[in-house]
């Protein structure tokens, strides 16, 4: 047998791996993979990064504590919820169509979100996925920073989900992102109606393009085995800034109990000149302890209390869905304290909707978009799957206004799902755990692997059945059948 000589340098790896040529690319990676020892280095990236997440899990597991993984894994869930979700996907099957021709796919994206305040909205994407908005990930263990989404967002044109739960404030966050891409920013519902208006008002002036309103979180924002394992992470020391960095939080802070929860002069100066205090004396009223039990109280006295309310005079109504799409969609500033400097509204996208009698509350309510998911499965043991249910609040949803966005994640775990959930009716798919194990493990690098490989799957998976683009859902829905059906 013939031998053929193969001469691996840095130079001709680094060419191929950055080559427009995806098979090229995943061959080579799947190559070096064999021959090479872990750690081998092209222009400092790391080739060694697993993607593939039955590999991620495995190697979550021998690496992570299990009182952090218990918080993030799929065995965290509220029973068997969140394998339930995973496990709906094969409740269909794809129908290939080898002979379509040409063979071309093309990743973009335009979707539309509306509302009778904002009217239609449009939004461009060049990929037709997203990363899903996830808190605490500073806290998750390994090399997980939501630093690194924002790199690997940047680099693999992604959409990020800013999470309200974090280390760093969502300005910084936000300035760091690509400004050729729109982005999200996810908010849970705080106790006090003009911290909320600060923290939708920061976020707008921070030029985000979405508010995700999260209305599927319970009171301790964790299952029971989480709690039984000691597990449960929420709202943890380092995951506090978006509060801490608030102003109208630090106005209150000061006039309940006394201290500040930042030393940031650009936040303080504000809060001097509207309390009318020194900042050298709020600078020596800092309490990182008091503050952060403040904090706490704020945050969890707000995360469960969403309801569909319309009636302003209701005691309730500052957690209704209502009033913060209100708060979203208002051209100017609505807060007592401070006027951030906006020139318009922005949509509200509410994520937890799970049946078309709340999609109807939702809408009514002044929602842009619906977003199908189950929270991770943290919540509501035996849940319904949201990919079964997909197609009918989809279609739902559509009989109300067809601009109105309807959003997915929850399951999806290769290439093939994201494509499953379009064609079962999402309009835009996020992924979730993945993202979280590839950022543990790996960081930025994995996360990018992460991110790319699915892409790529997408967009084969996609050709074979006859699919050149996911804009028209009537040839979507199409390429699937149930498999009683099938």
């Amino acid at each position: 047998m013939q031998k053929f000589k193969f001469e691996l340098n840095k130079k001709n790896t680094k060419q191929i791996l950055n080559s427009e040529n995806d098979k090229n690319k995943l061959f080579t990676e799947s190559m070096i993979h064999s021959i090479v020892p872990d750690g081998f280095l092209v222009n400092d990236t790391e080739i060694n990064v697993e993607w593939d997440f039955e590999v991620l899990t495995d190697e979550l597991k021998k690496t992570i504590p299990e009182t952090l993984t218990n918080w993030y894994d799929e065995t965290s869930s509220a029973g068997n919820t969140t394998y339930n979700s995973k496990q709906g996907f094969l409740n269909y099957r794809f129908k290939p169509n080898y002979l379509h021709f040409p063979k071309t796919f093309d990743y973009s994206r335009k979707l539309n979100l509306f509302s009778k305040d904002l009217g239609l909205t449009t939004l461009e994407s060049d990929m037709p996925i997203f990363i899903s908005p996830y808190g605490c990930a500073s806290t998750y263990g390994g090399k997980s920073d939501d630093m690194n989404n924002v790199k690997a967002s940047n680099e693999v044109r992604v959409p990020y989900g800013i999470p309200a739960l974090s280390k760093y404030p969502l300005e910084e966050l936000s300035k760091n992102l690509s400004n050729k891409m729109f982005h999200m920013f996810q908010l849970y519902m705080t106790s006090d109606n003009d911290i909320n208006i600060s923290i939708i008002e920061r976020a707008k002036q921070s030029g985000i393009s979405v508010i995700i309103l999260t209305v599927d979180a319970g009171a301790t924002h964790g299952g029971y085995p989480m709690i039984q394992s000691g597990s449960n992470i929420t709202f943890s020391g380092s995951a506090v800034s978006n509060l801490i960095h608030d102003p109208v939080f630090n106005i209150k802070c000061y006039e309940s109990i006394g201290c500040v929860s930042t030393k940031n002069k650009s936040v303080l100066n504000g809060v001097s000149s509207y309390l009318n205090v020194s900042l050298d004396t709020l600078l020596s009223k800092y309490d990182k302890k008091k503050s952060f039990g403040f904090a706490r109280k704020v945050q969890l006295g707000g995360m469960a209390m969403q309801n569909a309310s319309t009636n302003k005079n209701s005691p309730e109504y500052i957690w209704s869905i209502n009033n913060i799409s209100n708060i979203c969609h208002s051209k100017k500033s609505l807060s007592k304290y401070f006027k951030y400097d906006f020139k318009k509204g922005i949509p509200l996208v509410v994520k937890g909707i799970l049946t078309k009698e709340n999609a109807s509350e939702a809408i009514n309510c002044g929602a842009d978009g619906i977003y199908v998911t189950i929270h991770g499965g943290r919540f509501v043991n035996n849940c319904i799957t949201p990919i079964d249910v997909l197609t009918e609040v989809r279609d739902h949803v559509k009989k109300i206004n067809k601009n109105i966005g309807v959003w997915f994640d929850s399951g999806i775990r290769c290439g093939p799902d994201i494509l499953m959930a379009y064609a079962k009716g999402a309009e835009f798919v996020g992924i979730g755990r993945p993202v979280i194990y590839s950022n543990v493990l790996y960081g930025k690098d994995g996360v990018s692997a992460t991110l790319k490989h699915f892409l790529y799957f997408l967009k084969e998976q996609s050709k074979m059945c006859g699919i050149n683009n996911l804009n028209d859902y009537s040839k979507l829905k199409d390429i699937i059948c149930s498999k009683m059906e099938c």
